[in-house]
């Protein structure tokens, strides 16, 4: 019979840690590669033109209040000047 020497893999030392840490690492670097490749493409673009979006927003509500504001005075005067 021929017996089978368990400690050929490695000389009986399998760096079960190293090989994790390793299997972690490539996994994230796989992650990294594909963020840039989503970055590079546009993925994030959209959150961009949604900041714009609300910051041309907040430029344009004091306008749009005032507006409005000035709508209903002219308003208010047309309506006392047919009263009256």
């Amino acid at each position: 019979m021929i017996k089978h020497d368990v400690d050929k893999f490695f000389h009986g030392f399998i760096p079960v840690w190293a090989l994790a840490l390793f299997s972690i690492a490539i996994i994230f670097v796989f992650i990294f590669i594909a963020g840039l490749i989503c970055y590079f493409v546009g993925c994030g673009r959209s959150r961009q033109n949604l900041l714009n979006n609300i910051q041309s927003s907040i430029v344009e509500q004091p306008l749009l209040i005032e507006n409005n504001q000035l709508q209903t005075k002219e308003l208010s005067q047309k309506s006392e000047d047919l009263l009256f």
